[in-house]
């Protein structure tokens, strides 16, 4: 009966399980991450080898272009959303903003999908990149949607059901791109199943979501100027992520041949689907810190440290396979005509320890508040990819996209870092004799891999590589103890 007053819950943000829901969520979220990428690399298998490597340099060109627009459209809505909903009890007036937020962002993401055909006309591309842009802009469209309709479910970390939802949409689009293979599809229909994925998310909404939580768009101008003032800094920031590595496509396809643009956009590919696991992180954290940072400083710092341990383990055992496993993960997308693509992502593969790191640490700035250092280390490393990519990219090719985009993350990596400072008391988790022990791991991992390599296939190192580096993490304590209290003992 106490809780049938929306204000008499209690906060499932605050209470003293938090630490172990935080963890059985994330756990939750990484098994769903799994099977999206499992299903992903699938979908990735069969567009490689159906569509080679300068049809697959199209459409990856074309997927990285709406991307951007769609980074856009979001303008920091979803991340402010999770934040602002997060301080506001289940009712009237969290639904209130909720559609305020759909509103604004369906109205964003129909200007931005715009913008990007006009963007793939003027820029001279071929008319199944210009179909193809139209209809990926609509089923991000219909994503964008979805994914503000589901923030109730972040909030509320119903991990569970965000785990149902991503899966579902994977196997939509696995379940379309095998439809098409088949067929004996050309480019253009592959950006169909876009539509049809965002169809499919949208249907699942009401079943997933509760009554009381679902929104209508609004578009008072009251509520939209009020998201306007809180929205506007985390929504530059992510317009400057969203720019940010699929730049580098972009300005490899003006600059390079369509050949060596496919070979990165191969290896951007994968990166982009490690740095999901990243993004886990974000979504799980993200409420949690932001009633930390209004209610307890002492429990926002020490998950901050705990979070930036997570990143830098979970950073650096996924780079480490990268790197030693970099031709065999290539090989399987695409076949041995993508073998090249190796070389690039193997020089990309340090880009994983960062990502990890800055997206951690992203959300720890928004959920303090602190929009204008969040902004001000984005642009930072926006001119640092500039500056690295145009000279790299004519002289070196794939490789040297993949050379711009390590460089510009470790100049964003070091100006987040001092950022994120301000928000715990100054250490972030990463004292001097962490890092050590750290470092002692990745060369445990490193010289392992080597070793096997001498005798054994990549595949063999680098699952040697993981394993050691994983066990000298926890011989050397360097797992945060939530992580490790959950492991069954005898």
């Amino acid at each position: 009966m106490e809780r049938a007053t929306p204000g008499a819950e209690p906060d499932v943000l605050s209470g003293p399980d938090i630490a172990g829901r935080v963890v059985r969520g994330g756990a939750l979220r990484a098994i769903g991450f799994g099977v999206v990428n499992l299903l992903g690399i699938l979908s990735s298998v069969i567009l490689l080898r159906h569509l080679g490597v300068s049809d697959f340099g199209r459409y990856g060109t074309v997927i990285a272009l709406v991307a951007i627009a769609s980074g856009l459209a979001d303008a920091g809505l979803n991340m402010t959303g999770s934040r602002e909903l997060a301080l506001l009890p289940r009712g009237a007036e969290r639904r209130r903003l909720l559609g305020a937020l759909l509103g604004v962002r369906l109205l964003l993401l129909v200007v931005a999908a715009l913008a990007a055909l006009a963007f793939a006309a003027v820029a001279g591309y071929e008319s199944e990149m210009i179909v193809g842009t139209a209809l990926a802009g609509a089923g991000a469209a219909l994503i964008g949607a979805q994914s503000t309709l589901t923030l109730p479910l972040v909030v509320d970390l119903r991990n569970g059901l965000i785990t149902v939802s991503e899966v579902l949409k994977q196997v939509i689009l696995v379940v379309g791109v095998v439809a098409l293979a088949v067929a004996g599809a050309a480019l253009t229909p592959f950006f169909a199943v876009q539509v049809l994925v965002g169809v499919g998310a949208l249907i699942t909404v009401p079943f997933m979501v509760a009554r009381s939580d679902l929104a209508w768009p609004s578009f008072s101008r009251e509520d939209v100027r009020r998201l306007a003032i809180v929205a506007l800094p985390v929504a530059l920031a992510s317009i400057v992520t969203a720019f940010y590595v699929r730049t580098l496509i972009v300005l490899a396809s003006l600059i390079t041949s369509e050949y060596e643009t496919g070979l990165f956009v191969t290896s951007a590919r994968i990166m982009e689907m490690i740095g999901g696991v990243a993004l886990l992180v974000v979504g799980v954290i993200l409420p949690v810190a932001t009633v930390a940072a209004r209610d307890d400083r002492g429990r926002l710092s020490y998950v901050l440290a705990a979070t930036t341990k997570l990143a830098l383990v979970g950073g650096g055992l996924l780079a480490l396979i990268v790197i030693f496993a970099a031709r065999p993960i290539v090989v399987l997308l695409g076949g041995e005509e993508f073998a090249p693509a190796a070389s690039v992502l193997r020089i990309q593969a340090p880009v994983v320890l960062t990502i990890f790191l800055i997206y951690a640490w992203t959300a720890f700035l928004v959920a303090d508040g602190r929009r204008r250092a969040l902004v001000q280390c984005m642009l930072i490393g926006l001119v640092a990819l500039f500056l690295a990519g145009g000279p790299l990219i004519a002289e070196l090719d794939a490789e040297g996209a993949a050379l711009a985009a390590v460089a510009a993350d470790v100049v964003l990596t070091a100006v987040t870092f001092r950022a994120v400072r301000r928000v715990g008391d100054g250490r972030v988790g990463v004292e001097a004799n962490y890092l050590a022990r750290y470092v002692i791991a990745l060369a445990v991992g490193a010289g392992v891999a080597l070793a096997t390599l001498a005798v054994g296939p990549p595949v063999v190192a680098a699952c040697a590589a993981a394993i050691a580096f994983t066990g000298a993490t926890f011989a050397l304590r360097l797992m945060p103890p939530e992580l490790t209290e959950l492991i069954p003992r005898r």
